[in-house]
């Protein structure tokens, strides 16, 4: 009885810290979620993954840079996709704050939310 109660904590304990640990909207991710890319023009990648079901879903990506979100998958049954950006600046050092938003076609409400850091650098 003892034993099932410690697993039964346990299991609740893992589940609640996956959850907390993708943040409040803790059903998409963005991984790697900091990144360090190297030279003028430099490419990040990534995998983004959120909550399946069986309905399809629409990715929007906001690379950080300034130029706002733009459609990275208009229709998906799955539930990640990679992805990959080129930054593109002659600044000695910069810190970009990209982002994704899931949504869910059939309804329209947005799956979830997740957040990443890239570092962009001139030269290792």
């Amino acid at each position: 009885m003892i034993k099932k109660i410690i697993t039964s904590a346990f299991t609740l304990f893992l589940i609640a810290g996956f959850a907390g640990g993708v943040g409040v909207d803790a059903a998409a991710s963005i991984s790697p979620s900091n990144q360090t890319i190297y030279g003028t023009d430099a490419y990040a990648n990534w995998t983004f993954a959120w909550t399946s079901s069986s309905y399809a879903k629409q990715v929007s990506f906001n690379p950080g840079d300034g130029t706002g979100y733009r459609t990275a998958n208009s229709r998906t049954n799955s539930s990640s996709m990679t992805h990959k950006y080129e930054y593109s600046s002659s600044s000695v050092s910069k810190l970009y704050y990209p982002k994704i938003a899931v949504y869910d076609l059939t309804s329209g409400a947005t799956v979830g939310t997740g957040s990443a850091t890239v570092h962009k650098r001139l030269s290792n």
